[in-house]
């Protein structure tokens, strides 16, 4: 009967193996690998037994371990029913641990024993059993483990831990001075690991390994067989830690054997009690003083270089000795030569009872830091004190600090890795002459040794195992687990890789609520709620760390970087493994400016906008094909979605899927008439390379009017300069460049002669939507308004004279309004159709807004903004292609993007309901502002009339007081006129104030909710109203 058996009762008696359970379990492990067998006789004792301990609780847990040690040391000699004495052969050695384990005697299953009949109910009534202890956290699955294991002759390990788990892994190793430790890991052989890698110790110098041919063996690490594979060692020595000078040195190099995340944990605690306990006001004032002293003293002056800096022969060596510390903290990092490096001086001044403190260099220069406010005494104190050099008054005050707990001279806790890249203690010290300094940290040594057995790479597959083991204390504090194991880097790494397109623009923070990571978190760590990379490991709780993963996975897969280098490796890329149809990126282009012919249109250039002229033009052939179909385009420019380039989007809506396509996307760096025109050269000639055939625009290549198959009818945009005149710069190139023809609606032209404007004016339409929002901001008279939107028609019975009334009645807002328009030689011409040459057809059918190419930049600007180069381009390549596959389901499957049937009832409708609710709910806005208007008018009225009431009574009682007589009444009433009028002076300003907000409230809302304001205000408005109309 196996062991095993009894540490696996029956449902009824499990609960109460919970206690003993797992010191049984650790008896077992001790025994040796394999399963143990004992006669059925003394299991049976041994059953009874731990069933009477069960239901009686009679037996105790060492008894019940005894009886156990004695079951195992019996000789095994298969199962037997009688008493017979004999001698028993030996017990066979335990097996090797990369061996399978003995195969069990053939038996009958042993038959249970029958229950004596004096022994209580198997299942007696019992509350229910405890909570199962919790399962051991990920870093460190339960091992086997043994004691007094020899290595060779010289060397036997004190104890040997053995892990099964591939995955397993340890942060703090034990160690023994007299006995090594030994830690046995089976690995993967297609995933070999070293593990070392994940202690939290800092291994380093002294170290070496085994030669080459100069093979080692060792004897826990053998093959099925039990023969030993050749092996390489290899030793390492710990590196310690860091601490500040300043601290308790001897408390720190106390040694220890065995650490773990609970030791840490408890020393963080203390010394975190520690500082609330000697917190107080004072010591936050102290230490912030302090810190803004040590910037000043790291960061100096920030103003630029103007002159040269002469330093005197007495402060050379002092400023030399600075420079060198600012080096060494910064690890190497040399201050900017083209900054101010003056004498930081300070000035105190107080103004009106404020103190104001400025510190700067030269009486030549401004200030350049300025403290006011809240300056407290202390911080004035100390910061006058040390910028005058008065080490006296320091001393002073340090020594209160101290007294008190906190301040330079109170023994500091500052400990870190060695691996840490931190160079000086964060707090300030005095050093060795006295100044107040930064003191490099002080390395704790360490002797402890770790030796590394692992097989060579052609016997990994017969002995996947590596043994580690650890001898010789460790002097220094428990290092921070801040090593993250290889295999859970190795995980980042692949998961940052399915991240693609949201790669080049990660952020920690994006990572962190990326849906793959939470997806990821979720699968692994089951019994975590709301599990995050802390969870994982503690490790990736540093923000920075994670980002340094995130750059070396941008390293990795853009190995030029995401700016304008790493686009051009990426069309490089897609070039050579992309197929003809699946490619992106067509052109890039970089041109110098002189390059481009400037126009008056084009607008000033922007502090960002320096260097070439930068142009990168994205477009699948699908797009191509689409856009060669299409009538009615629409364009517009973003200027969110990339750092350092707008983005150029050319799109129109299908009809019969009711949504949006986007054709192509253009970055450049420039919003020119000229840049504008080459990108819709390279559009075209990408079109030809896709189709074989060129774009048609209706009033180009047409000879009928109301011929519109198969091009161009109909392009909608904004009233930007750039971007209209450089379309009209293209189609008169392309008309330049076409056979003799005449146009169509000025017969006695040829289309060759027709400026960029005049082409505009075949084709190009102005949104009304940007025009009406200029109007309504607009600070003009609401007749003006009206007039101006008059001009938004098919055709206006007074054109000039509608024109001269706005410039008229509307001052210079109105006057610059309408030349703006005229200026622009073709804004009038794309809002009104009578100054269009466009069919009116045509000018009915197509839109009168841009609202579809907003909508598609809104649509976009959702996959992020603020992106880098390459991740925009990648993240507007998978928008494309998403909608691109959309209309391909519709075409091949008639599967439609939305439950809608895309008619146009549908769009009329839902267009109409969304204008009444934005006009209903601007009219309720309205009227809340009434409301409020009304609520506080109402309330000054109140007291102004109040006042008024108070100063009539006063003057009244006035009046029958004799002040000779009754002088102190006649004090009490006359201060109580003066406050009236005082009151009612102060109720008659804000009455005229609000009365002022009130008249621009007129003639808004609904109409439900009334004004309130003096009818003579009312009155004067519409007498204003109409004389304005008279006119």
């Amino acid at each position: 009967m196996s062991i095993a058996a009894l540490l696996n009762p029956e449902p009824a008696t499990r609960g109460t193996w919970v206690d003993i359970h797992g010191r049984l379990t650790e008896l077992l492990s001790r025994a040796g690998a394999g399963p143990i067998y004992v006669p059925l006789d003394i299991a049976e004792s041994l059953s009874l037994a731990v069933v009477r301990y069960a239901h009686e609780a009679t037996t105790t847990l060492s008894q019940a371990e005894h009886s156990l040690s004695t079951a195992i040391q019996l000789p095994v000699h298969g199962p037997s029913h009688s008493n017979q004495s004999s001698a028993p052969p030996p017990v066979p050695p335990p097996a090797p641990p990369c061996a399978p384990p003995p195969a069990p005697p053939c038996a009958p299953p042993p038959v249970p024993p029958p229950v004596p009949p004096c022994m209580p109910p198997l299942v007696p009534p019992r509350a229910p059993p405890p909570a199962p202890p919790p399962a051991p956290p990920p870093y460190a699955p339960e091992p086997s483990i043994r004691k007094n294991v020899k290595l060779n002759r010289k060397t036997t390990l004190s104890t040997l831990y053995t892990f099964n788990d591939v995955d397993a892994y340890i942060e703090y190793p034990e160690t023994n001075n007299d006995k090594p430790v030994g830690y046995l890991f089976r690995r993967d052989p297609k995933n070999w690991r070293i593990p070392s890698h994940d202690f939290a110790y800092s291994l380093g110098l002294p170290s070496g390994r085994s030669w080459r041919g100069d093979d080692v063996e060792c004897s826990l690490l053998v093959d099925d067989t039990g023969e030993h594979v050749p092996c390489m060692e290899s030793h390492f020595t710990c590196q310690g830690s860091k601490v500040c000078p300043k601290s308790d040195v001897d408390a720190l190099t106390e040694p220890h054997m065995s650490a773990s995340r609970d030791d840490i944990m408890e020393r963080l605690t203390n010394e975190r009690m520690n500082r609330i306990e000697l917190s107080s006001p004072e010591s936050d004032v102290f230490q912030k003083t302090a810190a803004l002293i040590s910037a000043i003293r790291k960061v100096g002056c920030g103003a630029p270089l103007h002159e040269e800096t002469i330093v005197p022969a007495s402060e050379r060596q002092s400023r030399e000795e600075t420079e060198a510390w600012l080096v060494k903290v910064q690890r190497g990092y040399r201050p900017e030569l083209d900054r101010c490096q003056g004498r930081i001086s300070l000035e105190y001044h107080d103004i009106q009872g404020h103190s104001k403190l400025y510190l700067n260099t030269t009486a030549k220069q401004a200030a350049t830091i300025t403290y006011s406010t809240s300056m407290t005494v202390m911080t004035s104190t100390i910061l006058r004190q040390y910028f005058h050099e008065d080490t006296d008054e320091l001393d002073r005050i340090e020594q209160a600090a101290f007294i008190s707990g906190f301040g330079p001279l109170v023994e500091c806790t500052t400990v870190s890795n060695f691996s840490s890249q931190r160079v000086c203690c964060p707090c300030d010290h005095r050093d060795q002459r006295g100044r107040l300094v930064q003191l490099e940290m002080q390395h704790l040594p360490c002797n402890a040794r770790v030796r590394i057995f692992e097989p060579l790479e052609p016997f990994r597959d017969l002995c996947p195992f590596i043994l580690v083991t650890c001898a010789g204390d460790h002097p220094h504090p428990i290092p921070l687990p801040q090593t993250t194991p290889p295999r859970i880097r190795s995980e980042l790494s692949r998961l940052l890789g399915l991240l693609e397109g949201d790669l080049a623009d990660l952020t920690p923070r994006r990572f962190l609520r990326h849906p793959v990571l939470k997806a990821y978190l979720r699968e692994e760590l089951q019994d975590v709620p709301s599990p995050t990379l802390s969870d994982l490991h503690v490790s990736l709780a540093n923000r920075e760390r994670l980002n340094w993963y995130i750059d070396l996975a941008k390293r990795e897969h853009f190995p030029v970087g995401t700016g304008w280098e790493g686009i051009k490796y990426a069309k490089e890329q897609e070039d050579l493994s992309a197929s003809p149809e699946e490619r992106y990126i067509r052109k890039i282009i970089e041109l110098p400016v002189d390059s481009f012919e400037t126009h008056d249109e084009d607008a000033p250039l922007q502090k960002n906008e320096t260097g070439d002229i930068r142009i990168v033009i994205c477009m699948s052939p699908d797009g191509s094909r689409r856009l060669l179909k299409a009538q009615y385009l629409q364009s517009d420019i973003g200027f969110k979605r990339v750092a350092g380039f707008y983005e150029f989007e050319l799109a129109c809506v299908d009809r019969d899927a009711n949504t949006s396509v986007i054709f192509c996307r253009v970055f450049l760096n420039r919003q020119t008439a000229a840049a504008h025109q080459r990108v819709f050269y390279e559009i075209e000639e990408i079109v030809k390379l896709d189709t074989g055939r060129s774009l048609r625009y209706r009033h180009l290549h047409t000879h009928r009017v109301d011929e519109t198959d198969g091009m161009v009818l109909h392009f909608a945009g904004d009233q930007h300069p750039g971007q209209a005149k450089g379309l009209g710069l293209h189609l008169q190139t392309l008309a330049q460049k076409m056979p003799r023809k005449y146009d169509l609606h000025e017969p006695h032209r040829l289309v060759a002669d027709l400026d960029p404007y005049e082409h505009l004016r075949r084709i190009f339409r102005l949104c009304i939507v940007h025009v009406y929002r200029n109007i309504h901001d607009s600070r003009v008279l609401e007749e003006v308004h009206d007039l101006m939107r008059s001009l938004i028609c098919m055709v206006h019975p007074d054109w000039h004279g509608t024109l001269d009334k706005i410039c008229e009645l509307g001052g210079k807002t109105g006057t610059d309004w309408v030349n703006n328009k005229i200026n622009s030689k073709f804004a009038f011409e794309g809002l009104c159709w009578e100054k269009s040459y466009i069919p009116e057809a045509i000018w009915k059918s197509g839109e009168a807004n841009s609202n579809l190419i907003e909508s598609v930049h809104a649509d976009v600007n959702r996959e992020g903004i603020s992106c880098t180069l390459v991740g925009g381009v990648m993240k507007g390549k998978s928008f494309d292609s998403i909608k691109m596959k959309t209309l391909a389901a519709l075409e091949t499957t008639g599967i439609c993007p939305s439950y809608n049937s895309g008619h146009l009832s549908e769009n009329a409708t839902k267009n109409l309901k969304r204008k009444n609710n934005s006009h209903h709910n601007q009219l309720m806005a309205e009227d809340a502002k009434i409301e409020a208007h009304n609520t506080r008018i109402r309330k000054v009225h109140d007291a102004l009339v109040k006042a008024t009431g108070d100063i009539d009574c006063y003057s009244q009682q006035l009046l029958n007081v004799n002040g000779d007589a009754h002088p102190t009444e006649y004090r009490r009433l006359s201060g109580g006129l003066s406050k009236a009028r005082a009151a009612q002076h102060k109720a008659q300003v804000r009455y005229d104030k609000e009365i002022v907000g009130g008249r621009g409230l007129l003639k808004t809302g609904s109409g439900k909710v009334m004004i309130m304001m003096p009818a003579s205000e009312v009155e004067h408005v519409q007498a204003g109203g109409e004389a304005g109309r008279e006119n």
